[in-house]
C-alpha cells in the first residue's frame, strides 16, 4: 500500500470525524467548544498536508530539481499557519480544551488507518517473562 494513500485516508477521515464529532458537540456542550474542534482539526490537517508536501519536495534524488518557491511558499502558509493558532488560542477566540481534542484527532486518526490498512505493522509480541528470570 503506497504511504500517500495512507495519508490521504488518514485525512479525510480526521475530516470525517471531525465533522462528526464537532455535530456531537454542538448538541453536548457549547458552539464555541464545536468550532474550536473543528477549527483545530482543519488546522491539523491544513499543518500536516503541509509538512507532507515538504517532504516531498524537499528530498528529491541527487540531481533533481527543487522547486525553490513552492519550498518558501509552503514554509511561509506553515508559519501562518501557527499564528492564525497563536491568535485564536491567546485571544480566546478558540477554546484551549477542545482546540486540543481537534488537533488530537489526526493522530489518533493517522494511527487507526495506519494500523487497518498495514496490519503487518504490529509490535512484536514477547515472551512473558518467568518467575526464573527474576
Amino acid at each position: 500500500m503506497d504511504t500517500t494513500l495512507i495519508l490521504a485516508r488518514a485525512r479525510r477521515w480526521t475530516l470525517a470525524a471531525a465533522a462528526a464529532g464537532a455535530a456531537v458537540m454542538f448538541l453536548v456542550a457549547t458552539p464555541r467548544s464545536a468550532l474550536s474542534f473543528l477549527g483545530a482539526a482543519v488546522w491539523g490537517i491544513a499543518g500536516f498536508w503541509m509538512i507532507e508536501r515538504l517532504i516531498r519536495l524537499a528530498l528529491v534524488p541527487p540531481g533533481g530539481t527543487r522547486d525553490r518557491r513552492a519550498l518558501v511558499g509552503l514554509l511561509l502558509g506553515k508559519a501562518a499557519l501557527y499564528a492564525l493558532a497563536a491568535w485564536a488560542l491567546m485571544s480566546g477566540a478558540a477554546e484551549p480544551k477542545a482546540s486540543a481534542l481537534g488537533f488530537s484527532l489526526l493522530l489518533v486518526v493517522l494511527v487507526v488507518v495506519g494500523i487497518l490498512l498495514r496490519p503487518g505493522l504490529q509490535l512484536p509480541r514477547t515472551e512473558p517473562r518467568s518467575r526464573d528470570d527474576e
